[in-house]
């Protein structure tokens, strides 16, 4: 592979990574793989929260039925 499509290649990968929004200011590169694993967990812990959320949303409506 010559170095252009090279360049060109890891230019598109970190444009894709920061329109994820991933990387964390002040850091020039982030593996792929990195950027997969924080998704994940921040995927995760944003499942958590909302799930918290809604069965708060519940309790508010059972306790309104009362």
């Amino acid at each position: 592979m010559c170095e252009a499509t090279k360049q060109w290649e890891e230019k598109i990968r970190n444009d894709v990574i920061n329109m994820m929004g991933v990387r964390k200011e002040g850091e020039e590169n982030l593996a792929p793989e990195e950027a997969i694993e924080r998704l994940k967990t921040e995927g995760e812990a944003k499942g958590k929260a909302e799930g918290i959320l809604e069965g708060r949303e519940n309790e508010k409506i059972e306790i309104a039925e009362k």
